[in-house]
């Protein structure tokens, strides 16, 4: 799970946001004018949408990917119930250990 995540924040931050912005700057010291600098942001933002899969045409993967995510977070929960339920359990039996003495 935790490869997952990290993963994909690795996808989003250099596959994504990095390049997408190496592209912004080369259009933007390329452009001439106003208009230019206006349609180079529009593709940058357009491009970081899309490859985040906040765009129109990727819900269906973004609804997978949230079904992923929230089935890692109810693991979560669990494992900290069950870790919970342990320490008690370890702390009841110290208990009966040390009164037996």
């Amino acid at each position: 799970m935790i490869h997952f995540a990290q993963e994909m924040a690795h996808y989003v931050s250099f596959e994504v946001v990095a390049c997408a912005w190496e592209q912004l700057n080369v259009a933007l010291q390329s452009s001439k004018t106003m208009d230019e600098l206006l349609v180079a942001h529009e593709h940058f933002l357009q491009t970081v949408t899309s490859r985040t899969l906040l765009d129109e045409e990727s819900k269906d993967i973004r609804d997978h990917l949230r079904g992923i995510h929230e089935a890692m977070l109810q693991f979560s929960q669990i494992q900290e119930k069950l870790f919970a339920s342990a320490v008690n359990e370890l702390e009841k039996r110290q208990v009966g250990v040390e009164s037996l003495f």
